[in-house]
């Protein structure tokens, strides 16, 4: 009733409440008063205990804290007894240090088996007891007490040794035992982790056999395992190799290993034996430690981590301020909320009200969100391998000169407008329901063998990016010819068409990751595209931006979402995509035991069973102690989503209604079937519209091939020629007919080109004259006649090469006009001061077909000026706007200005050509549609096929169970006495 640190208040019906530092000591002040001896109050150092009628007043003259490593606690107390002042020690505490400081007439004995007697039972048990002093002794310790108080260095040694020197021959004068009784659902938890893989490591303070029974009871030791407990006496040594012969020939879930804190101080002090102990526990199923002090427990812990190997993932739990180290010390900290205190909770990283509730932290959320976490980062790695590929593989058509294929302020949005859908995916994504993952504990195995996030998921994931890398560059490049044919080839457009295509593939795997769709992933894929799509058309097309930043970029969107060839990549690219996924999946799986056990799980699962709500005895009374809230303030909480302080909505709780998507269904692979089917065919019908697509080829350089030439071919030098080329067409072409020039090799993709030209001088605005410098090179910005420079205007590398070959047919006109974009037309502009500037070298001054009326807004100088995407040009030329019948001879007159001579493997060609809805005759749309949709389709056909005979045979080979498992792997739960 007195040597406690307890407070006490009077509640509303006058009863007394006890507010102490733990349950045991209000339990024990409590069974004091029940007993008649009531401690009623504390005002300063007076304690005031009522004992029937009789009120006694004890003065607490000095309190000797408990700690860990004293085991104890002691105050020094004065009363007034029958006139005259006494002195008194009260002391409680664990029997192992109160043994040590008793009396000698004490009955160890009968002490031991009193102790003995309730540690069979499981019960707590301390040694209370008392030492009379003399008022000069008792002062003249206190003196010494308050020197150690005033201690600036080391005070809390001081006084422990200060207490120590008064805490001797104590009269024993008896033992208290209380029962800490077991949770609700600890036994059946403790299975369930065991049966998941996880190692069950117990330390507690409490005696051996306290903990051996506790074992039993909450199911850490079973009947059938072999139990070796390891002592100080006899010699240590002796006991581990008896044990080592007691363990051999048994199973590691047959093993169970128990250890005092005296032995482990032994253990800990030698490297040879801690390795020799850690072996054996290592082998068993089970390690009790007893008697054990709160740094034991963190030594433990640290033994685990730095011992065995591969690492474990240790997790402490432990619900009292003596589990604090434990906790701290494993890589993840549980604490438990109950009336140990809050110490353990607030140094934790989880907190949870019971120990049962581990099982769902563990087993549920544990599971589902390293298969998040993992699934995040694998993605995170192939999507970004998938991109890198994409421009690496453009390197290949730009000389290798490093550009991108992607312009840089579009590739910056790439992370951006790919992390909603995978952080959606992250964030809420369950292969199976919590009740399947409850009732199936081995499920657990895919966290605690790291089966999602290995060496071999990054290769498979690196190998899947180079497969989707290689259908989007295949399906777009293939497609090219179509987009040149639609005035849409050049580098900023095509390569915007071609990141659309590969966001979209990026959607769409997010899409086929997931193993359940709600609200929310829904939401972020539909947000991630409308993104896309906000961005095509804030960026390209609203003119002060754009220019802002890159103003060939503008109106981009506008030419390329307005062909059929985008639309049908667009879809195309997904198809082929998820034929391939399916496939690989599907083939995968019949190497994988455990994704075939998912398989067979999911199967089982009702389709109400998806998602479970927050039990129904949480949502009806409080987790918590009830606070002064009214019943409305309590239901307005509810109406919010709380209860009992706990947000209980669909998205915290992860109970949104959703839809289980199995990819490996037979109505999935079927619809991925017919869709690839429909590839095939769509494919076929191009190639026959683009094979009826009338076109002439003329080539002019080196050679004019396949007609009459009434001139010699070209001059040295390549340039400066002129062919009057007799031709009579075998095909009849429709108006409008459309005239181009093809030249290549020729790299207007190469990053300095691509950059030498100053927008503003473009769109004849001012600007800094160092832009010129910075932007064009000196060959392009001036050029020296003799003693003269001319400043060249515009520069620029693009405007120096200006193609200036042309072209008449005698026949017929050739319309000029309307082969470039408006918006080019609308951005180009001659300054103010065009012609009156002196020492200007201007477009017409250098290239006779450009009109000196026109300058920059001359159609060809605009095509010219949108740099084509791939290894060769075809630019626009003009329109034929009549028929041109089969068998009528045409004279074509050929102006040959343009130098090739020096182009390896060099050539030109004039082009006339009808167009049609996917192009022009170019059949390579056609033909990516016929093989990828032919490849995906076998790919389909051969994974069913392989599934349905050897996979199907192979699960009922291999049936799976929930036993448990002893993987290479383990993770270790090391738990506080009082945590459970």
């Amino acid at each position: 009733a007195v040597s406690h640190t307890c407070m006490v208040s009077i509640v509303e019906d006058g009863s007394l409440r006890y507010d102490a530092e733990s349950p045991d000591e209000s339990a024990l002040v409590e069974t004091a008063a029940q007993l008649g001896w009531k401690f009623t109050s504390r005002q300063g150092n007076s304690a005031t205990v009522t004992n029937g009628e009789k009120v006694i007043n004890y003065e607490v003259l000095a309190t000797n804290a408990f700690n860990s490593d004293r085991k104890r606690m002691s105050v020094l107390v004065k009363v007034n007894k029958n006139g005259s002042e006494e002195y008194c020690l009260l002391v409680k505490g664990a029997d192992n240090v109160m043994k040590e400081r008793a009396t000698c007439g004490t009955d160890l004995a009968t002490l031991d088996q009193t102790l003995s007697s309730f540690a069979t039972e499981g019960l707590r048990t301390l040694l209370v007891g008392k030492k009379k002093l003399e008022a000069k002794v008792a002062e003249d310790w206190l003196k010494t007490f308050n020197e150690a108080q005033r201690t600036l260095t080391d005070r809390d040694g001081a006084l422990a040794k200060v207490a120590e020197a008064l805490e001797k021959d104590v009269e024993i004068l008896g033992i208290t035992a209380i029962e800490d009784k077991l949770q609700d659902h600890v036994p059946e938890t403790i299975e369930k982790l065991r049966n998941a893989g996880i190692k069950v490591w117990v330390l507690t303070g409490d005696k051996l056999e306290t903990a051996r029974n506790i074992g039993f009871s909450s199911k850490v030791l079973v009947d059938k395992m072999s139990i070796v407990t390891l002592d100080r006496e006899p010699p240590l040594a002796g006991q581990m190799t008896k044990a080592e012969a007691m363990f051999k020939n048994r199973r590691p879930e047959d093993k169970a290993l128990m250890v005092t804190g005296a032995a482990l101080e032994e253990i800990l002090a030698s490297d040879s034996v801690k390795r020799q102990f850690l072996d054996m526990a290592e082998d068993c199923s089970v390690v009790i430690a007893c008697r054990v002090s709160p740094l034991q427990k963190a030594q433990m812990v640290r033994l685990v981590r730095e011992g065995v190997t591969p690492c474990p993932v240790t997790l402490g739990i432990g619900d009292g301020a003596n589990d604090v180290p434990m906790i701290q010390e494993a890589q993840v900290g549980v604490g438990i909320a109950g009336r140990e205190g809050r110490q353990a909770v607030n140094n934790s990283d989880f907190a949870i009200g019971q120990f049962s509730y581990l099982q769902r932290l563990l087993l549920v959320h544990g599971r589902w969100n390293y298969r998040r976490a993992s699934k995040f980062t694998i993605f995170t790695f192939w999507r970004n391998a998938v991109q890198v590929l994409c421009i690496f593989y453009y390197t290949l058509v730009s000389g290798f000169s490093g550009t991108s294929i992607f312009e840089d302020w579009v590739r910056l949005s790439f992370n951006f407008l790919c992390s909603l859908p995978v952080m959606a995916t992250g964030c809420m994504d369950q292969d199976i329901t919590a009740k399947t993952a409850l009732s199936n504990p081995r499920q657990y195995i895919w966290g605690r063998e790291g089966l999602d996030l290995n060496a071999t998921k990054m290769v498979g994931a690196l190998a899947s990016a180079l497969v989707h890398s290689l259908i989007i560059a295949g399906v777009c490049w293939t497609a090219y010819p179509s987009f040149v044919a639609t005035n849409a080839g050049d580098y900023y457009t095509f390569g915007t068409m071609t990141y659309c295509c590969l966001v979209l593939d990026m959607n769409y795997r997010v899409f086929f990751l997931n193993y359940t769709h709600n609200k929310y992933t829904l939401g972020a894929l539909a947000l991630s595209c409308l993104g896309l799509a906000c961005f095509l058309i804030v960026y390209p097309m609203i003119k002060p931006i754009t220019f802002a930043f890159v103003s060939n970029m503008y109106m981009t969107t506008y030419h390329f979402a307005k062909v059929a060839p985008f639309w049908i990549c667009l879809v195309a690219i997904p198809i082929i995509s998820l034929n391939v996924d399916l496939s690989i999946s599907k083939i995968g799986r019949l190497f994988s035991s455990e994704e075939r056990e998912l398989v067979i799980l999911k199967s089982k699962e009702s389709p109400g069973s998806q998602y479970q709500r927050l039990p129904e005895e949480l949502q009806s009374r409080p987790l918590v102690s009830p606070s002064s809230d009214s019943m409305e303030e309590e239901q307005e909480k509810k109406e919010d989503g709380l209860v009992a302080g706990l947000e209980v909505t669909d998205f915290s709780q992860q109970s949104s209604a959703s839809v289980p998507i199995d990819m490996s269904h037979w109505a999935t692979q079927g619809c991925a079937a017919g869709m690839a089917i429909v590839l095939v065919l769509l494919g076929l019908y191009i190639r026959h519209i683009c094979h009826a697509t009338a076109e002439i080829r003329l080539r002019y350089f080196p050679n004019v091939e396949g007609y009459n030439v009434e001139n010699p071919p070209l001059h040295d030098d390549g340039s400066t020629g002129q062919h009057i080329v007799t031709l009579t067409p075998t095909v009849t072409l429709r108006a409008p007919i459309l005239v181009q020039y093809h030249m290549g090799p020729y790299y207007q993709n190469a990053n300095t080109y691509l950059k030498s030209e100053v927008p503003q001088e473009l769109r004849g605005l001012g600007f800094n004259e160092g832009l010129r410098d910075t932007l064009c090179s000196e060959s392009s910005r001036e050029s020296r006649q003799g003693d003269a420079t001319n400043e060249i205007y515009p520069c620029g590398m693009k405007v120096i090469s200006f193609f200036n070959d042309t072209y008449s047919i005698n026949e017929t006109s050739i319309d000029e006009t309307g082969i470039a974009w408006e918006a080019d037309l609308d951005r180009f502009a001659n300054p103010e001061d065009y012609e009156r500037r002196g020492g200007t070298l201007w477009l017409h001054d250098m290239f006779p077909a450009i009109s000196k009326q026109d300058g920059v807004d001359d159609e060809h100088f605009a095509v010219w000026m949108r740099p084509s995407a791939g290894t060769s040009v075809t630019k626009r030329w003009g329109w034929i706007n009549k028929d041109i019948e089969a068998g009528t001879q045409l004279t074509v007159t050929i102006h040959d200005n343009y130098p090739m001579n020096g182009i390896e493997d060099g050539h030109k060609e004039l082009v006339l050509t009808n167009l049609n809805a996917f192009g022009a005759s170019d059949i390579g749309l056609a033909q990516a549609l016929i093989h990828g949709g032919a490849l995906a389709l076998l790919l389909s056909v051969t994974a069913t096929l392989l599934g349905n005979s050897s996979g199907a045979g192979f699960w009922r080979r291999r049936p799976f169970t929930t036993s448990g498992s002893s993987g290479s792997r383990r993770d270790d739960v090391v738990a506080g006495r009082n945590g459970i």
